[in-house]
């Protein structure tokens, strides 16, 4: 195995007629952003079980919200033709706007309840789609994704629709890794890693940077959280870690897998108040997204998807 990678084993759903069973274990090796996957089959009784705790665990995120803000597709000027959804936030512009990126083999939907707390809050919300991914027709590598990305954000601010010191980067696995080197060329207000997949470290560690990991979490993507907060010289939350672009954090969720992070009401809380923090909009907005969860909804979802791992 190559030098600096982690191997770790998942349950992948399978949604190809050609294939006789419905799902295998696949193992990656973690170079650097870079996966590589061998597969092995698997029978398919576990896998029906976590499919369909995956599908609810949607579903359920999905209905959370007692209200759900329209959203505008539209394709971006930039040279990938970027697939973008667009969320409005309700009331006065406040020239606050957030930029979310999912992760491996999802795509913008995956990010909406996020995306959707964050617009309630007050944030004009993008959500785009990587090369391969949901409506794009670029093909899909590390390299291009971190390239499309880039491009959709210079786009972005050359059209003056989004504003550095009112912009904060938002990433999911895949999409984490990609808001960490997107932090090199774009000065966010912040940075929000969430299960980022591990890369090498950016240097300098993105401004005002919060890393988010579930407990149950991938191994390797653990460690690069850890490695995140330790490179940054630990936990700096103060209001003139904010001013002075400092700041960093690092939570573990509880009872939350790699998956389901996005999907879970305390993710999206964390965010809206960082982000809020990081822009002088303090941490109160975050207190309307608790009125617009229904946690027996999220329990009964994020069960069914952990019996589909443990049965």
């Amino acid at each position: 195995m190559p030098g600096g990678c982690h191997v770790y084993k998942e349950l992948i759903f399978v949604n190809d007629p050609s294939q006789t069973t419905s799902g295998f274990h696949r193992t990656y090796f973690l170079c650097d952003s870079t996966t590589r996957g061998i597969g092995t089959l698997e029978s398919g009784r576990r896998l029906l079980l976590i499919s369909l705790g995956v599908l609810l665990s949607a579903a359920g995120s999905l209905g959370l919200f007692r209200e759900r803000l329209p959203e505008r597709r539209m394709v971006l000027g930039d040279p990938c033709h970027t697939p973008a959804r667009v969320i409005p936030s309700p009331g006065a512009p406040s020239g606050r706007t957030a930029v979310l990126f999912h992760g491996l083999s999802a795509s913008a939907a995956i990010m909406e309840p996020l995306g959707q707390s964050l617009a309630i809050a007050g944030w004009r919300v993008y959500l785009l789609d990587l090369p391969g991914h949901g409506r794009s027709v670029e093909p899909f590598s590390y390299a291009q994704a971190d390239i499309c990305a880039a491009g959709a954000v210079d786009y972005l601010e050359r059209e003056d629709r989004i504003q550095p010191a009112q912009t904060v980067l938002v990433g999911h696995s895949l999409g984490g890794a990609v808001v960490l080197h997107l932090a090199r060329r774009f000065p966010a207000a912040a940075s929000i890693a969430i299960s980022a997949a591990p890369t090498a470290m950016p240097r300098p560690i993105p401004a005002n940077l919060l890393v988010l990991a579930g407990q149950f979490d991938l191994g390797p993507v653990k460690k690069m959280s850890r490695a995140l907060l330790s490179a940054a010289h630990g936990t700096s939350i103060a209001p003139r870690d904010f001013v002075a672009h400092s700041a960093v954090a690092l939570h573990i969720l509880p009872a939350q897998m790699h998956g389901s992070m996005v999907l879970d009401p305390a993710t999206w809380r964390l965010a809206v108040d960082w982000a809020g923090r990081a822009t002088n909009a303090g941490a109160s907005p975050s207190v309307r997204t608790e009125a617009l969860a229904r946690p027996l909804a999220a329990l009964i979802a994020h069960f069914a998807l952990l019996a589909g791992l443990v049965l």
